[in-house]
This record gives structure tokens, C-alpha cells and sequence, in this order.
């Protein structure tokens, strides 16, 4: 496999995915979300896709509930730096968007994902919020967010890290 390849793949499943969240966001079930939902359907969306493609080797043709349930309870809260509030929009999301591509022939295993995602939805949330489930990225910016940082702007960003490597600093002089 050449090291171009697997961005090439992910390119061709960030391309179907593309569609399949217009279609999704131009459904009646889409209007089924409420506001909080549909802001954050997309990001969810794309975040379990970059997530099974990346983590499991898994692109939408070869989603099964086992990747779904990983993905969901356990690799989302690991490494997405999001609140609650996006964690417990997770299920609706999924379980809608799943559904939709089910019932339109475009994912034949739409309706089973849709089901395994119901089925992990508490570990995702209880996880989302336990720093010990926690990777190293996740937990840096979860301490940057806690210490007020709009993890929006990079300058904040950088201003909080040089912060904290300078107080690091003291304590090892």
C-alpha cells in the first residue's frame, strides 16, 4: 500500500459521505432532530466516519454493529473534545442518519447500525465525561477548556499552551 493510498480511500468515503449528508439534511427525517442536533449533525457524522476509517480500518461499505458499538462507546469519547451536549446528540444523530441510508438503499446495514448505536449510547455519554477513558489529546484540550480557552481560536490555544509550558519550566528550575 502506497502512503498516498489511504488518504485516497478516505477521499473516496469522504466523498459518498458528502452525499449521503445532503441527502440526510434535505429528509424528513433530518427534521426530526431538534436544533441542537441538526447543528452538530454533520460534525458527528464525519467524526464517526474519520473515526472507524482511521481507528478500525473501517470505511462505510464495511461498517458492521461491532465497529459501530467500538466507535461509538469507546473511540468518540476518547478522542472527540466535545461536552456533553454533543455526546448525547451522538444517538439521535447516528441512529437517524443510519436509518435514512438504510431505508433509501444506500447502506444495506443501515438499519442494524442504526441499532447498535441505540445499544452504545450510554457508554458514549458516561465515557465522553471520565477523564480516565481519556486519550492524551482529548484530555490537553479538555484542561484547556476547563482553564476558559475558546478552543475555537488558535492564538488561545497557543496563548494557554506557552502558559503552561511556562509554568512547567518554573517547576523544574
Amino acid at each position: 500500500m502506497s502512503p498516498s493510498q489511504p488518504d485516497r480511500e478516505y477521499e473516496l468515503t469522504s466523498a459518498s459521505l458528502n452525499l449521503w449528508r445532503e441527502q440526510f439534511a434535505n429528509s424528513p427525517t433530518f427534521s426530526n432532530l431538534n436544533a441542537v442536533e441538526q447543528n452538530c449533525a454533520a460534525a458527528i457524522i464525519e467524526s464517526f466516519a474519520q473515526c472507524a476509517f482511521r481507528y478500525l480500518n473501517a470505511s462505510p461499505q464495511s461498517w458492521n454493529t461491532e465497529i459501530v458499538r467500538e466507535c461509538c462507546s469507546e473511540i468518540l469519547p476518547r478522542k472527540i473534545a466535545k461536552g456533553a451536549w454533543f455526546f448525547e446528540s451522538v444517538e439521535p444523530v447516528l441512529t437517524r442518519f443510519f436509518t435514512f441510508l438504510g431505508d433509501n438503499g444506500l447502506l444495506p446495514q443501515g438499519r442494524s447500525l442504526a441499532e447498535a448505536v441505540e445499544n452504545a449510547n450510554l457508554a458514549a455519554i458516561i465515557n465522553s465525561e471520565n477523564p480516565v477513558r481519556w486519550g492524551p489529546a482529548k484530555s490537553f484540550m479538555m484542561a484547556a477548556r476547563e482553564a476558559g480557552v475558546d478552543l475555537r481560536e488558535p492564538e488561545g490555544v497557543v496563548f494557554w499552551c506557552n502558559q503552561l509550558n511556562a509554568q512547567r519550566q518554573e517547576q523544574f528550575n
